[in-house]
């Protein structure tokens, strides 16, 4: 940018650069000037003793753009430092959130197969031996053997479909309760 200004200010005659005068805010002696007047290098010497200025850009205000620059530099790279933090810092809570509730479904699941199992068994075992205590007392009270032995058949038919109903309406609340589960945790990972 400073060259281009600098190339535009070069191109500009001289009575158009005097009218620059207070442009820039540093320095007042023009190169021109000493480029045109004629003289040899001793009087070059001795205006350079004088900070040199280009169409009033001197070392000052040079140095005031480098500073300027070095500003924008330090701040654009501590609001880019900044920002990449942010965006790790979320990154992580968000893996944080997924993993706590990845544990909690496997919590639960586990829990609900465990409650379904244990009470599957207590159901059968329960029922088996409710079937044996019915059939024996049917066919203790009976005089025929036809209608104890078929008593008893019935007794266990019955007694084994209750329990298989009841583990059908045991697994399938478990797999509601389980897909419930992982409808929350899909929605709270979409929220994430």
């Amino acid at each position: 940018m400073l060259s281009v200004l600098l190339a535009v200010l070069v191109m500009l005659p001289s009575s158009q650069a005097v009218e620059l005068d207070g442009f820039f805010p540093f320095g007042t002696r023009k190169l021109d000037n000493i480029l045109r007047s004629g003289d040899d290098t001793s009087s070059m010497r001795v205006a350079l003793k004088e900070p040199i200025v280009f169409y009033n850009v001197s070392y000052d205000s040079l140095y005031v753009m480098v500073v300027h620059l070095v500003v924008v530099v330090v701040v654009v790279v501590v609001v880019v430092v900044v920002v990449v933090v942010l965006v790790v810092v979320v990154v992580v809570v968000v893996l944080v959130v997924v993993v706590v509730v990845v544990i909690v479904v496997v919590v639960v699941m586990v829990v609900v197969v465990v409650v379904v199992v244990v009470v599957v068994v207590v159901a059968v075992v329960v029922a088996e031996v409710v079937a044996v205590v019915v059939a024996v007392v049917v066919a203790s009270s009976s005089s025929s053997t036809v209608v104890a032995v078929t008593a008893v058949v019935v007794v266990l038919v019955v007694v084994r479909a209750l329990v298989a109903a009841f583990v059908v309406v045991v697994v399938a609340a478990a797999a509601a309760v389980v897909v419930v589960v992982v409808v929350v945790v899909v929605v709270v990972v979409m929220h994430c």
